[in-house]
């Protein structure tokens, strides 16, 4: 009796170990059971579907990133239930149990070693970057709380253009970035009235004080928040160069559930685009633009 509960106890050890390792580290429960080849080739296989999908730009659509999510689950669960039927094959031969602890702990060291490295190198060989927005000043398409996907890359092969939500380099605080609005791109007349800014044909700058208005040269940008009461932005600190922009926002990977936000209904992967067009009162939409 005592034989049988000790063994059963084991077993159930056993395979809560392998369910939490494979939990930890995907293919590390392959690896504990001597398949170290196959859990290598599954995270081959992981990481070059990641990167594919990110060199083509499709990170950017919800349905690229339910797949990625989907592959992930599926190589958890692959890993844990192929390393317990493993587990239990070799104990119904009668195979001495044998664990790879010296594998398994070089795997994890090469796995999170790569994970770490391509996660804070993402923006350079992904061409993506993941941003937590901390301030009201775009309520209500993006709110505090939100963890957004930037698409770094977006402006290498075309100009940024009128409503894009751009992430730049605060021109105040060289450490620090801002997301904001594109309210006006080279070319345009804006006039900054301190409150609302709008833009106008040049032509129509002579009723205008000149302090007032601001004609944007080339490759400098005027960029509003949507919250205009809780927004620092061109209003105060002007135009931003090209330079400082470092991508436009994307999607909205994680929707903070206590922002209490009137758009979104959705909590994970929803689109930025999605929200400003659900915004109807949103000031963007009501400028009058008189090239």
């Amino acid at each position: 009796m005592l034989h049988h509960l000790l063994t059963y106890t084991k077993t159930a050890f056993t395979v809560t170990l392998l369910g939490i390792t494979g939990f930890l580290t995907p293919g590390l429960s392959l690896v504990l059971v001597n398949l170290h080849r196959r859990a290598l080739v599954m995270q081959f296989l992981l990481y070059t579907v990641f990167a594919i999908l990110a060199w083509f730009r499709l990170l950017e659509y919800k349905s690229a990133l339910i797949f990625i999510c989907l592959i992930i689950v599926l190589a958890y669960i692959y890993g844990v239930i192929t390393s317990i039927h493993v587990y239990f094959k070799n104990k119904q031969q009668n195979n001495k149990e044998k664990w790879y602890w010296g594998r398994s702990i070089c795997f994890c060291i090469f796995f999170w070693g790569i994970f770490i490295a391509a996660f804070y190198g993402k923006q350079y060989w992904t061409g993506y970057d993941i941003y937590f927005i901390p301030t009201k000043s775009m309520i209500p398409v993006l709110n505090p709380g939100d963890y957004i996907l930037v698409d770094t890359w977006s402006y290498h092969s075309s100009a940024p253009k009128n409503g894009d939500i751009a992430l730049f380099i605060s021109p105040e605080h060289k450490n620090r970035t801002l997301i904001k609005r594109i309210l006006a791109i080279p070319g345009d007349t804006v006039v900054n009235n301190g409150y609302k800014p709008y833009i106008i044909s040049s032509i129509n700058t002579s009723s205008i004080a000149s302090a007032m208005h601001i004609n944007l040269k080339s490759e400098l940008y005027f960029v509003l928040g949507d919250n205009l009461f809780h927004s620092r932005d061109s209003r105060f600190f002007g135009p931003i160069s090209i330079d400082a922009i470092i991508g436009s926002a994307k999607v909205i990977l994680y929707s903070n559930p206590k922002s209490n936000n009137t758009l979104g209904t959705k909590l994970f992967f929803e689109l930025v685009n999605e929200r400003t067009k659900a915004d109807s009162n949103l000031h963007f939409n009501h400028l009058q633009y008189q090239r």
